[in-house]
């Protein structure tokens, strides 16, 4: 939300009758449009070669309002400012000339946080992404893991076996949750806490 286009995209996709979905799928498909410019501008600018571009959802589709956000996560359950499935698992993609050949079009299904791209991209910087003023104050270390390994191909399973999703002090209720929940995934285990949410019935 906003649910914002030109026209031309809406028009693209008068098949879909739900006229939220509509907006969302036009939105999208611009997005798409907007990223192939920059892709064809690193290729004409001979940057490609050395490029990584990484695309990355922030949360699920926005499901709240009775559908008017647009969002679809099926067959996941929740979606935006929720902690199940639907609300935490995204898509991703990274392309570039920086990719492995044998790396192109495959399909990684380890796990991978957002904040992952941090060490990841200081690594391919050979820069060092621990924040030592932070140390010195015994702050906690960055949860943040270099994953060009396993994007690379050099290592076949993601380094993070362990993610916190959130707490029950600062999340939003979900029309598609209905529960304020936190939790942890541990491997293949997941364990959300929480109550019930006096916004719902």
């Amino acid at each position: 939300m906003p649910l914002q286009v030109p026209q031309k995209y809406v028009d693209k996709f008068s098949f879909i009758n739900n006229t939220y979905r509509k907006l969302n799928h036009a939105m999208g498909n611009l997005m798409d449009e907007n990223i192939g410019k920059v892709i064809n501008l690193l290729k004409a600018t001979k940057i490609w070669d050395n490029a990584l571009v990484v695309f990355h959802a922030d949360n699920g589709g926005e499901i709240m309002g009775g559908g008017v956000c647009g969002g679809n996560n099926y067959p996941l359950r929740g979606g935006k400012f929720s902690n199940f499935e639907g609300g935490i698992r995204v898509n991703a993609f990274v392309t570039g000339g920086i990719i492995p050949k044998e790396k192109i079009g495959t399909k990684i299904e380890s796990y991978i946080t957002a904040w992952d791209w941090y060490a990841t991209y200081a690594s391919i910087a050979n820069i060092d992404p621990v924040d030592h003023m932070a140390e010195k104050a015994n702050l906690p270390k960055i949860d943040s893991i270099n994953m060009w390994p396993l994007i690379s191909g050099a290592n076949s399973t993601s380094p993070r076996n362990e993610i916190i999703i959130g707490d029950t002090t600062s999340l939003f209720p979900n029309a598609g949750g209905k529960t304020l929940v936190g939790g942890i995934i541990i491997n293949d285990y997941k364990l959300l806490i929480g109550a019930k949410s006096r916004f719902y019935d």
